[in-house]
């Protein structure tokens, strides 16, 4: 009998609690790989900056649309390149 109770508190409650730790360990590890990568705001794949004024200006208006979305999208490299094509 208490062999019979020791294998009901394994199966009913020990095993379930450690499938439930695993489980939880795996999200919280997804969740902070995907909040880091987009707290790195990520630059690989990142568009090279146009050298002509009208495409660079498009290119910042596309930007700051993105932007309205998401505040940490970077749009300072063309406005860089506006101020140093307006020189």
């Amino acid at each position: 009998m208490p062999r019979l109770i020791a294998w009901a508190v394994l199966g009913f409650v020990v095993l379930p609690g450690c499938l439930y730790v695993v489980a939880a360990k795996v999200a919280i590890s997804t969740i902070s790989g995907v909040a880091s990568e987009v707290a790195s705001g990520s630059t690989t794949g990142e568009p090279e900056v146009p050298k002509e004024k009208s495409a660079i200006l498009e290119a910042y208006k596309n930007c700051l649309q993105q932007r309205s979305g998401n505040p940490r999208v970077d749009c300072s490299r063309y406005r860089t390149a506006l101020e140093a094509n307006a020189k």
